[in-house]
């Protein structure tokens, strides 16, 4: 339904009408209380696609609320804990993108110290371990906007060691597969940034080995596509800037040929990759 936002946001708001009703018969009621919380989680949801992000901050602080009273009720147990660990993540997100890198700070650092609590709790729950994983790479992602790059670098290799040992556990999960394609892409970033394209090259080659097998599982997949796209580019931008260009014209070959064969397929392809598909194949 979110492709129709209108038809979207009214039954949301009827689910919400609902639950607040419910919640006021049976104010004591938990599952009622966690019910309208998701109610209110999904609203912001919505309004962040529909980019009205104070209507998506009002939702969010309401959901928090709610998952903060329910986790003092009743402190042990995991699923309210995780609750709590995603609102605060959404609402990192949401300061990210208002330009509050400071308050976005304080909300990720409170999932992530969740997030370990759960860890610790139950430490062969592969649910916990992604969720830490995410919240390393969520605080990496936003150290590296800071320009704090040791610690973005810091909480990436966390991200990275956890998803390593998820996908020798689970080496069919193509989940786990992309988490690990995507912690060392971004690892290659911030070295390319660190003025390190040795290394980002390695990590980058580690990522688009990842990428080319998902893709031969799935080659009707527009995201595991676009995911090469994006690495055959950096690929062909570091051996650029290293004094490679005939290996740079393989990447750009390889980047043109995966958006042709998406183009082909009828795949969805926003204005920045229609853009490069029209540079490439007039010549680059």
């Amino acid at each position: 339904s979110l492709g129709e936002p209108a038809r979207a946001r009214e039954n949301y708001d009827q689910a919400l009408a609902i639950r607040e009703q419910l919640r006021r018969r049976a104010p004591d009621s938990a599952e009622y209380a966690r019910d309208l919380s998701v109610s209110y989680e999904r609203l912001g949801d919505l309004y962040v696609r529909l980019g009205e992000p104070a209507r998506a901050l009002e939702n969010y602080d309401q959901a928090l609320a709610i998952h903060e009273q329910l986790r003092r009720r009743a402190p042990d147990s995991a699923e309210y804990a995780r609750d709590l660990s995603v609102s605060y993540n959404k609402l990192g997100d949401l300061y990210v993108s208002f330009g509050e890198p400071a308050r976005a700070l304080q909300y990720y650092e409170q999932s992530l110290a969740t997030a370990e609590e759960l860890r610790r709790r139950a430490p062969d729950s592969a649910e916990n371990a992604r969720d830490l994983s995410i919240s390393y790479e969520r605080l990496g992602d936003l150290y590296v906007s800071l320009g704090e790059p040791a610690r973005a670098l810091e909480n990436y290799d966390q991200a990275l060691a956890i998803r390593e040992q998820l996908r020798r556990r689970a080496p069919d999960s193509a989940e786990y597969a992309r988490d690990l394609s995507v912690s060392y892409e971004r690892l290659g970033d911030l070295y390319v940034r660190l003025g390190e394209p040795a290394r980002a090259r390695s990590y980058h080659e580690q990522a688009l080995a990842i990428a080319e097998e998902l893709r031969r599982r799935a080659p009707d997949s527009a995201e595991y596509a676009c995911d090469l796209v994006a690495l055959f580019q950096r690929l062909a931008t570091i051996h650029e800037q290293t004094g490679n260009p005939a290996k740079a014209r393989r990447y750009w070959s390889r980047c043109l040929e995966t958006l042709r064969a998406m183009e082909a397929a009828g795949m969805y392809m926003d204005a920045p990759l229609v853009e490069l598909l029209h540079k490439l194949s007039d010549g680059r």
